[in-house]
């Protein structure tokens, strides 16, 4: 297998091809902005960047926006209770309580950031597959052969295996 990755684009984290290997994908957008459409030609390019779009969802901006306020309410809350605690109050039990508080709140905001980037790596995939690209190098997967045993296209160019829709078995 031939592990070439294109033109200085970065390649973003993995997902599994149709056969369940590992594979980095690209990311349309900033191949889009930095118009790198060396593999993939720019008018599908275009189409690819604005349906992913530029990140994360409106719904994830508020789940990360909403953890972040709660973050920053509960570390505001924390350096209050150092506060008192320096002038002589007994606040060590609270602040032990707000500290675990907080690590809640900043696990959680991990949560949904990592959610948010595993629907952008499958929304990628999807576009990708919808225009016949491979998602791993952009090869055009249009008139190539499917397998008959588990219905993948194999990429000539990466060796991964996907299973575009639409693509007709020849």
């Amino acid at each position: 297998m031939n592990e070439r990755e294109p033109s200085s684009v970065r390649p973003i984290p993995q997902l599994k091809d149709a056969r369940g290997v590992r594979v980095t994908l690209l990311d349309p957008y900033d191949m889009y902005l930095l118009r790198k459409h060396d593999v993939i030609p720019l008018a599908v390019l275009k189409d690819i960047a604005e349906e992913i779009g530029s990140g994360l969802t409106m719904a994830n901006r508020i789940g990360l926006r909403a953890t972040l306020f709660c973050a920053v309410c509960f570390g505001v809350t924390v350096v209050n209770l150092i506060i008192q605690a320096w002038g002589g109050t007994a606040g060590s039990p609270g602040l032990v309580k707000y500290t675990l508080l907080l690590g809640a709140t900043l696990g959680s905001l991990c949560i949904v950031w990592i959610e948010a980037r595993r629907r952008r790596f499958h929304r990628i995939e999807r576009a990708m597959l919808k225009r016949l690209h491979c998602p791993h190098c952009g090869y055009d997967l249009r008139m190539l052969p499917v397998d008959p045993e588990d219905g993948a296209t194999i990429c000539p160019e990466c060796g991964y295996a996907w299973k575009p829709d639409g693509l007709d078995s020849t």
